[in-house]
């Protein structure tokens, strides 16, 4: 099936990366990149370096509010991959044979890197995640990586996510405020909305936490149309992909700022951001795809067309030897 969603509606230019377009000759073929604009994921570490033109890529740059749109454009045919966060739009869209493969994991959540944290407000009483049964939770949209690590998380520490407290979706700008007004009990901040409130909460849960081989985060993902066509810009991609992460998990002093380019934030601000952990082998044990697909099947069966295991998620063929 296609999602016919028109690209005008969905280009954002939001931040520097998103309103760059990386041209080249007439005779390049052109790949066409989603992604999350302006909040410095970790495609942009290869990008600012150069990287990608090292590799003489012609890349299209399109920045998108969510991972799940990324995956409606690729599914349109608008986009020949992407690199989102959200795991679960790609296996939804395998399920229901979308032929899509995830080629590396740039960044992972792990508990010494989560740059996720659910938090509450320091004078709340509630003093670990056990503390929010019958409590409202915020997250910025149902059904993706932070919804489904929260529900996780929430049945690991004995709370059914279904009857024992109330989840509740909000934009990602408004869950600060959200939070601190005491509109909700607890929120799911993105780590560049963490350092403006980090005075004010405590932090109760990350996806480090909950998955213990650590959650993906970041991953770059392309159509198998693509790949087989154009197996050697994929490999030529994600090397420099993966040289970009290399270059972040060696020089974490100079992260802040590309941080500060690709987001405009102060550099003060910059510099509180914790990011994720930077994966310079591409890969993830098995066991966090296979706990993310358990945790869709439960709590979002209908979202599900056929089974999905690791094997029709992934293909590390490109990661280097």
């Amino acid at each position: 099936m296609k999602w016919h969603v028109p690209l005008i509606l969905l280009v954002l230019t939001i931040g520097t990366l998103g309103c760059i377009t990386e041209k080249g000759p007439e005779t390049k073929n052109e790949i066409r990149i989603g992604h999350l604009g302006g909040v410095a994921d970790a495609e942009v570490y290869a990008l600012y370096n150069g990287y990608y033109d090292q590799e003489d890529l012609n890349i299209s740059w399109i920045s998108f509010r969510g991972g799940s749109s990324v995956v409606r454009a690729v599914i349109a045919g608008e986009l020949d991959g992407g690199v989102i966060g959200s795991t679960p739009a790609i296996i939804r869209a395998i399920s229901k044979d979308v032929p899509l493969k995830i080629v590396a994991i740039g960044q992972i959540e792990t508990k010494t890197h989560s740059g996720d944290q659910l938090v509450v407000k320091k004078d709340s009483g509630i003093k670990d995640i056990r503390g929010l049964k019958d409590k409202v939770i915020a997250v910025h949209k149902l059904g993706t990586t932070l919804d489904l690590t929260l529900r996780i998380g929430l049945k690991q520490n004995g709370i059914d996510p279904l009857t024992d407290v109330t989840i509740k979706q909000v934009k990602a700008n408004d869950m600060p405020a959200t939070l601190l007004r005491g509109d909700v009990d607890a929120a799911f901040v993105f780590p560049i909305a963490y350092p403006n409130i980090m005075d004010d909460v405590s932090v109760i849960l990350s996806p480090g936490d909950v998955f213990e081989k650590g959650a993906p985060i970041n991953v770059l993902f392309f159509t198998e149309e693509f790949i087989d066509q154009h197996p050697e810009e994929v490999k030529k991609f994600v090397r420099a992909y993966l040289k970009g992460i290399k270059w972040a998990d060696e020089n974490p002093d100079k992260v802040p700022e590309i941080v500060v380019k690709d987001t405009g934030l102060s550099m003060e601000i910059a510099e509180k951001v914790t990011p994720h952990e930077f994966n310079p082998s591409g890969r993830i044990e098995d066991e966090s795809f296979t706990l993310m697909i358990s945790a869709i099947k439960e709590y979002d069966p209908e979202s599900l067309g056929k089974d999905v295991t690791v094997n029709d998620l992934v293909n590390y063929g490109f990661l280097p030897k």
